[in-house]
């Protein structure tokens, strides 16, 4: 996502996921195998938790985290570029 003034200065530009949300380090764990548990089994419960995990409340606070840091850095954006007009 890209953000830009009204005048069409470029402001900032965000790409994907929140800081706090470790997609890589996560899928992988979720994909190991538990004992007894085949690389087939193993891949078709992941693709459960995975999908519930979507729908449960930590994929929503991810997505809130996204829009914080968003919002935190169009304001950090703001104010410089009021401190720069001052200068």
């Amino acid at each position: 996502m890209v953000f830009y003034t009204s005048d069409l200065e470029y402001l900032y530009h965000y790409t994907e996921l929140p800081a706090l949300y470790h997609k890589e380090r996560l899928a992988a764990a979720m994909q190991v195998a538990r004992p007894g548990e085949t690389r087939e089994q193993a891949w078709e419960r992941f693709l459960r938790d995975w999908g519930a995990m979507q729908q449960s409340p930590f994929f929503r606070l991810w997505a809130g985290a996204a829009i914080d840091e968003m919002l935190s850095a169009l304001h950090e954006r703001h104010l410089a570029r009021l401190a720069g007009r001052r200068a």
